[in-house]
């Protein structure tokens, strides 16, 4: 065999086991692929699994979150509405206190000063604001109470006091609108709360 056979030969051998190692390499390549693709997907599936109860958790806290301020919004909004219907109320009844009905102030404004002196008993004290006094001085000196005038900017209503000093009842217009909101807060509340502000569309 001449010296180019043999290198042929040599060389046609070379080629082959390249081949081999090429294609075996391959082989192993594309299982060893596999194989890493395999394990991910596995570690992945097993993070998720790990964090999906977290992520349920977040979710969840998240719409809570949401309905709480929702109905906080709501709170806030039906507390402002019920203010503004006591308040309405305050200045509907000083507007009757100061002139916009007089007999019926004067009725209200007796009625009130009687349930005073029957919780205080006898000998009590009355303070109203001057412009109220000629309505109660008959009442006053039919009970024995004594009738004083209160300052300048005293409210209407009366405040009436036990002959000791010790009990003293404000039934003051402020005074019986507070009673009142502190009383009918919850009902005023029911009654607004389906109701919508002024601009509003409506709660959903």
């Amino acid at each position: 065999m001449s010296v180019e056979a043999m290198v042929r030969l040599i060389a046609d051998e070379a080629a082959t086991e390249a081949a081999a190692i090429v294609a075996a390499a391959r082989t192993d390549a594309v299982s060893v692929v596999a194989a890493a693709q395999t394990a991910v997907d596995g570690r992945v599936a097993a993070a998720r699994a790990l964090a999906e109860p977290a992520i349920r958790g977040e979710g969840i806290r998240m719409v809570n979150a949401a309905r709480l301020r929702l109905l906080e919004d709501r709170a806030a909004r039906t507390a402002e509405r019920s203010a503004a219907v006591f308040a309405e109320a305050g200045h509907r009844l000083t507007a009757i206190a100061d002139g916009g009905d007089s007999d019926r102030w004067r009725r209200a404004l007796q009625q009130l000063t009687l349930e005073g002196i029957e919780l205080v008993g006898p000998g009590a004290e009355i303070g109203v604001r001057h412009a109220d006094r000629d309505a109660l001085t008959a009442l006053a000196g039919s009970h024995g109470a004594h009738l004083t005038s209160l300052g300048p900017d005293a409210p209407p209503g009366p405040l009436v006091r036990s002959a000791d000093g010790r009990l003293e009842v404000d039934a003051s217009l402020p005074a019986r609108i507070r009673r009142a909101e502190l009383r009918l807060a919850e009902t005023v509340a029911e009654l607004l709360g389906g109701e919508s502000a002024p601009g509003e569309g409506g709660d959903t």
